[in-house]
């Protein structure tokens, strides 16, 4: 399913999605869900300041309730990085469209340790990441970088078992 968020308000957001035949659609927060809708949108306000969407699942009535607990939890990363002397902020920013999207930017606190926490990455794709600790008069630091390839719920092995006389042969998927 192809999600498109839109922010509809300073900590609000809006996820859309194409009508796929399998209304209702159920929408999920970290293994909680939210509702259930019959239209192909939700709308939801974030507490605070922050200017990330939420991490939600959005699962169509194809999908077993028993299944439900894979959603648990959302695919995201947390980008940890070791405070850089001299830095006045950190940029954090993903490789998007073909060129580096700014996320975040993260003020120097002095701690010796720095995280922050993606939004949902994409299933069966590659997802790339960087942090630069930028100084003064804008002066930025060599970057680091991190890279995530994401396989929610993977494929069964495509394996046959064969018993013959008690014992198990494991051959090639036909």
């Amino acid at each position: 399913m192809n999600l498109t968020i839109l922010q509809i308000g300073s900590t609000a957001w809006r996820f859309s999605w194409a009508n796929d035949g399998n209304s209702p659609w159920r929408v999920y927060h970290e293994g909680r869900l939210l509702a259930t809708r019959t239209a192909t949108f939700f709308d939801i306000e974030k507490a605070g300041s922050e200017t990330e969407p939420p991490a939600l699942e959005i699962v169509g009535a194809n999908v077993p309730d028993g299944d439900v607990k894979n959603l648990k939890h959302s695919p995201r990363a947390t980008l940890q990085w070791a405070g850089v002397t001299g830095a006045s902020y950190y940029t954090v920013e993903e490789y998007s469209g073909g060129e580096w999207v700014g996320r975040k930017r993260i003020g120097e606190t002095g701690a010796a340790v720095y995280s922050w926490q993606t939004g949902t990455l994409a299933d069966c794709a590659q997802s790339q990441w960087r942090v630069k600790a930028v100084g003064a008069g804008g002066t930025e630091s060599a970057e680091i970088s991190f890279s995530f390839f994401v396989v929610r719920n993977p494929d069964p092995p495509d394996e046959d078992m064969a018993y013959a006389a008690g014992d198990v042969t494991i051959g090639g998927g036909s």
